[in-house]
């Protein structure tokens, strides 16, 4: 699964979805998530994650706006890999603060550093 790589330019969204670990994917979003592209980015998602993966990172560097529908994909892939098997990418202050309100901060891991990255996705996800 390492170094797959697959995207989709959806117009206000684009979407990066990449192999980083034997086990673990990383879903780059760019642009703005909301209740419009929220079906075929789930879908894009969900289509193309290898069977193999138990957790993702999902990086919101330059995810510039997302509402309650972007919280919800993010519950989806939360039940998907279940609890501590998803993490959450550089997220700018206001969709940080939106984790935070909608209670899905318990149930993610916030990372900031590419070195973060590094040592997230080689936790063995199995014992978890």
């Amino acid at each position: 699964m390492d170094g797959f790589l697959k995207s989709i330019d959806l117009g206000q969204i684009h979407i990066v979805l990449s192999g980083v670990s034997p086990s673990t994917c990383m879903v780059t979003l760019c642009g703005e998530m909301d209740h419009s592209t929220h079906d075929k980015v789930s879908q894009f998602i969900s289509e193309n994650t290898p069977s193999q993966a138990t957790a993702m990172i999902v990086g919101m560097t330059e995810l510039t706006f997302m509402d309650s529908s972007g919280v919800k994909l993010l519950h989806e892939l939360c039940e998907k890999f279940g609890q501590n098997r998803l993490a959450i990418y550089q997220a700018n202050e206001n969709i940080h603060r939106i984790l935070e309100v909608s209670d899905l901060s318990s149930n993610v891991t916030f990372i900031q550093g590419a070195a973060d990255v590094e040592d997230w996705r080689w936790i063995d996800r199995e014992a978890a």
